[in-house]
């Protein structure tokens, strides 16, 4: 099972750069795909090279998201106190294979003499041209705007790693040749359409016990090697909580004092 997520400055961005780095963290340590961009406002901006190294408008992979441990022998405190620093870092690859950010942290950058040699080679720090580089985290979320992850779930039976059970349903927005709002319209709309929204699809999960859940909508692709000739359209999901024991549709959205989760 796969799950594509799209991070931005207005959701995880600047305001939250803690919880951003936990999440990437999270999803590269489960081996997700990510890779991360700086918006082009213009066709001009596309490529364009900034003073810092970096390329707008153009795809980064993510190779690493850590902790890197700092010496202490580099600093007062730490030596006096036995303290290790530890400094949020990203690791990137630019598929040019050459121009690399050359700010703090850069492949041959005087920060790194804070690092033990041991951990420099661990982290395979070199002064190659090669298109890897690192970045504080800090300069991270001042530069870059865009983040993809791909999150492959593993859902094999037979499996001694973490594995994830999954269900698929289908479904479809219809009014059914009715009036809008009619008994048998499921296109309520989103929630700007509280008097129909109610009669958009809806899907009862029971959960038991604590857990992980992973919701994914997605539009259906035509047959390879089939053109679209229709473009997607708008969707979204909603979850909110309901009554234990409810077994039937509800009628009143989210404008009601349920909890949305």
């Amino acid at each position: 099972m796969t799950v594509c997520k799209v991070f931005g400055k207005e959701n995880g961005g600047p305001d939250s750069p803690d919880l951003l780095f936990n999440n990437m963290k999270e999803a590269f340590d489960n081996e997700a795909l990510i890779v991360a961009a700086i918006a082009a406002n213009t066709k001009d901006e596309i490529e364009q090279t900034l003073d810092c190294g970096l390329v707008k408008g153009h795809a980064y992979a993510v190779t690493a998201v850590k902790y890197v441990e700092l010496d202490a022998k580099s600093s007062t405190f730490s030596s006096l106190f036995g303290h290790h620093d530890r400094i949020r870092m990203i690791r990137l690859q630019n598929p040019w294979g050459e121009k690399e950010w050359n700010g703090p942290w850069s492949d041959d950058s005087k920060e790194w003499e804070q690092v033990t040699e041991s951990q420099k080679n661990s982290l395979g720090i070199t002064v190659d041209e090669d298109g890897e580089f690192w970045m504080p985290w800090y300069s991270f979320v001042q530069y870059f705007t865009d983040i993809s992850v791909c999150q492959l779930f593993n859902t094999k039976i037979f499996s001694t790693s973490r594995r994830y059970h999954e269900e698929v349903f289908y479904g479809e927005w219809t009014t059914n040749g009715v009036k809008s709002g009619a008994p048998d319209d499921f296109a309520g709309g989103c929630l700007n359409f509280s008097a129909t929204f109610c009669n958009n699809p809806q899907f009862l999960l029971s959960v038991y016990q604590p857990g992980e859940i992973m919701f994914a909508l997605t539009q259906k692709e035509p047959n390879e090697g089939t053109k679209r000739r229709d473009p997607y359209v708008t969707i979204g999901i909603h979850v909110m909580k309901v009554e234990n024991n409810r077994l039937h549709r509800i009628h009143q959205g989210p404008s009601s004092p349920r909890r949305i989760l």
